[in-house]
């Protein structure tokens, strides 16, 4: 076997550095686990000299963790060198470190080089748990949820300026003080604290208000905010069903889209109404260029395109008109696009939903196109046709890969949705 090479002081403080990544978390939320933390390194001193160059080096290795040791000394750390008298022939009885052993986290970021960083830690802990503790409600009556919250995030809050620290407490402690405000993120009354703030903060913050308020299940609480409304966009493909509308694109909240076209309307006892005078078709789509180029007047009577903007089935199914149309439903042939339309048929089993260019014929027909799908998924989509499945089968077997629906030449992509539209 191989001698390993000597352990010099630099080598001890990156490996205790990689230690302080991997345990710092535990050691800021319980005091008892940083003053126990310990961490022990065999030093693999130098073999017997054979010459006086191996002397030399074995004597410069003892030299290094003398002054070593009393560095860490002069700098207060809990270390201890263990030493071994060794004989070295012709040079003598040597005593030879064998082994560091440094107790307390204080003092192993210190020989990391880290302690900095650790009382700054250390001092970012002790203001979030200053500020939460204040704000927590009677049913947060054990400290052990709050602490585990602290740990699985001391990363995303420990390196935060002392400023931010600041706001992070103090957004926690609003929030575990309005759990159910309804107000939109831009409406959270804490200085310095915006909508950009919280999307950004959203995860941690989350984390840390479900521990405060005792959940035990590690999960992330809900901060009962109100949602900004989903904006969807809608093309009359079909110029006839918007009479006396001032433009037949319109982007408008969901729940302002979803009424349109309502039983109601249609049987006013007096109105003359045009045909057709609700949707009969409607194209979901979420590439925008696709849902710009889209033709009028070739889909047949009471066409419409809808751009999702990227919301998932729920938003669209709340489009109550949607139930009465054939949907076709044309998507990245990806597990995204998958998603989507599984989601779609699941919301609502009054919708009729029909895919468009999302099978393995058209996969394979440009797969030469496919890049390799970063966000891909093996969750089950049980609303999938068995065509539809079996092309996501194939994007999985070729290596994980989507085909973007642009893609696919705009002439061919006309032709598939003009034949969806005429079979419906």
């Amino acid at each position: 076997m191989a001698r390993r090479t000597p352990v010099a002081p630099a080598d001890i403080a990156a490996r205790l550095s990689r230690q302080v990544d991997q345990h710092a978390g535990t050691w800021l939320v319980g005091d008892a686990s940083a003053s126990a933390a310990d961490v022990s390194v065999p030093l693999h001193p130098p073999k017997i000299p054979t010459s006086s160059t191996d002397a030399e080096s074995g004597a410069a290795f003892i030299r290094t963790w003398q002054a070593t040791e009393q560095t860490w000394r002069k700098a207060g750390l809990s270390a201890e060198i263990h030493r071994r008298e060794r004989n070295w022939r012709s040079w003598g009885v040597q005593t030879v470190p064998e082994r560091v052993q440094i107790t307390g986290a204080d003092s192993i970021c210190a020989a990391a080089g880290r302690r900095p960083e650790w009382r700054q830690w250390v001092s970012h802990r002790d203001a979030l748990i200053s500020a939460i503790t204040e704000s927590r409600g009677p049913e947060a009556n054990s400290e052990e949820p709050l602490r585990s919250a602290m740990a699985a995030t001391w990363k995303r809050w420990a390196r935060l300026s002392d400023g931010e620290i600041e706001k992070l407490g103090a957004v926690v402690a609003w929030f575990l003080e309005n759990p159910n405000s309804g107000l939109l993120p831009r409406a959270v009354a804490v200085r310095g604290v915006d909508g950009k703030w919280l999307e950004k903060h959203n995860s941690v913050v989350r984390r840390l208000v479900s521990g405060a308020r005792g959940d035990e299940s590690g999960g992330a609480g809900d901060l009962g905010l109100n949602r900004r409304p989903a904006m969807i966009r809608l093309r009359l493909l079909d110029p006839r069903l918007g009479p006396g509308w001032p433009s037949t694109d319109v982007s408008a909240p969901v729940t302002d889209l979803a009424g349109l076209w309502s039983t109601a309307d249609r049987t006013d006892v007096g109105i003359v109404k045009q045909e057709p005078d609700r949707p009969h078709t409607a194209i979901i789509v979420e590439n925008l260029e696709t849902f710009i180029s889209l033709p009028t007047g070739e889909f047949g009577g009471g066409a419409v395109a809808v751009w999702g903007a990227g919301y998932g089935a729920t938003e669209l199914a709340r489009l109550r008109w949607l139930r009465e149309c054939r949907v076709l439903y044309w998507g990245d042939l990806d597990a995204h696009g998958f998603g989507i339309l599984n989601g779609l048929r699941g919301s609502d089993e009054n919708l009729d939903v029909t895919s468009v260019l999302m099978d393995r014929g058209t996969f394979e027909a440009y797969a030469d196109l496919a890049v390799r799908d970063p966000s891909a998924t093996r969750a089950s989509f049980i609303h999938l046709t068995a065509e539809e499945a079996d092309a996501l089968d194939a994007l999985v077997v070729a290596g994980d890969k989507r085909l973007e629906q642009e893609r696919i030449p705009w002439p061919e992509a006309l032709r598939a949705l003009r034949a969806a539209a005429r079979r419906g």
